[in-house]
């Protein structure tokens, strides 16, 4: 295409006669997908809770699920030359479709059993295990992963509730099998299967220093890695990598103040965030930088029925990325990259009246 406003389309004859395009276009699509598909859920479940003393309360669940999923789905097949003629380059690749049919059915337990006791009536703790399961998603079923992942969660924690703090404390661990994931890669699917853990600590809570005024704050570190991961259709071990996309610091800090006003109750509101450095992909070669945003709004409320409010979002209009180039394994290299970043700064307004 031509380096100006409005561009127009180019094409390219070489030296010795071959044309390289057509109006502008140097091939066809390098992958397709044609596909319908129509999936099924069929669940029941049981839950109770047991109130053992008047400080301890255990309770457990099952679930039984099946998922049915039935389809036609057709990806790209041989490639040939659309003309048949070796002086044209831009249809020397073009790609057939290769139909197939899809017909999966499985079914799975999951669990969970949990405690709660309550030394005072302001302070608590409390235990969970859960064993979960997630099926394939259609796009698996059409690469044929049928893998089941497996989900094991661990945590207990302790709790506060006074009339100036609330606060929340959980430790947590959780382990997975069975991920299954697919990139396209130059029009090839590529797999990625194997397992992850996860191991961290979360922290949430408010104060309230005096009326109208709170401050509320929630953090996590996690240390999640994976286990027997493989990319690049098994010859990459991810094992000890970093779980991509997922900081191992994570922050918000939310102070704001309601007020009277005469006739009016105003609330005023601000809150910023930390999202801690992460990998784009499951090799750990690019990496995406952490960054803050800033947040602020004020809502008031008019009368018992209309409340007015107006938020700015990413005030100081920081750059922060929150994923990389899915369908690229590794670095994309030095210089730009493609990469999916936060919203800008923006400023919303709102009205709702309630009826």
């Amino acid at each position: 295409m031509t380096a100006e406003p409005n561009a127009r389309r180019l094409n390219l004859t070489l030296g010795d006669g071959r044309v390289a395009t057509r109006d502008g276009f140097t091939s066809g699509a390098s992958f397709l997908v044609n596909g319908r598909y129509e999936g099924r859920d069929i669940a029941f479940y049981a839950v109770d809770e047991l109130q053992i003393t008047d400080k301890l309360r255990v309770d457990g669940g099952v679930r039984w699920q099946r998922h049915e999923v039935v389809g036609d789905v057709a990806t790209s097949g041989a490639a040939f030359d659309q003309d048949g003629s070796a002086a044209t380059l831009y249809d020397r690749t073009v790609q057939l479709g290769g139909a197939s049919r899809i017909d999966y059915n499985a079914s799975r337990w999951s669990w969970t059993a949990g405690a709660n006791y309550d030394f005072t009536s302001q302070i608590g703790v409390f235990a969970r295990y859960s064993r979960g399961n997630s099926f394939p998603q259609f796009d698996n079923l059409r690469e044929g992963l049928t893998i089941i992942s497996k989900v094991d969660t661990y945590e207990g924690g302790l709790k506060v509730s006074t009339p100036m703090l609330n606060l929340y404390a959980t430790l947590f661990h959780n382990k997975f099998d069975g991920l299954a994931t697919t990139q396209i890669i130059n029009g090839v699917p590529n797999e990625s299967v194997g397992g992850a853990k996860a191991t961290g600590v979360e922290l949430e809570g408010v104060i309230r220093p005096f009326a109208g005024f709170s401050i509320a704050a929630a953090g996590t570190y996690l240390d999640g890695t994976y286990r027997g991961f493989f990319s690049g259709n098994g010859t990459i071990d991810n094992t000890g990598n970093r779980v991509q996309r997922q900081p191992k610091w994570m922050w918000r800090v939310t102070p704001s103040y309601e007020l009277t006003v005469g006739d009016f109750r105003p609330s005023i509101f601000a809150t910023l965030q930390y999202t801690g450095d992460r990998f784009s992909d499951p090799e750990n070669a690019q990496l995406l930088p952490n960054y803050y945003q800033l947040d602020a709004g004020v809502s008031v409320d008019v009368n018992q029925r209309l409340k007015l409010a107006v938020t700015g979002n990413n005030l100081t209009d920081e750059l922060g990325l929150t994923e990389g180039n899915p369908r690229i394994i590794g670095s994309q290299g030095a210089g730009t990259i493609l990469a999916r970043p936060i919203l800008g700064r923006s400023f919303r307004f709102s009205a709702a009246y309630s009826f």
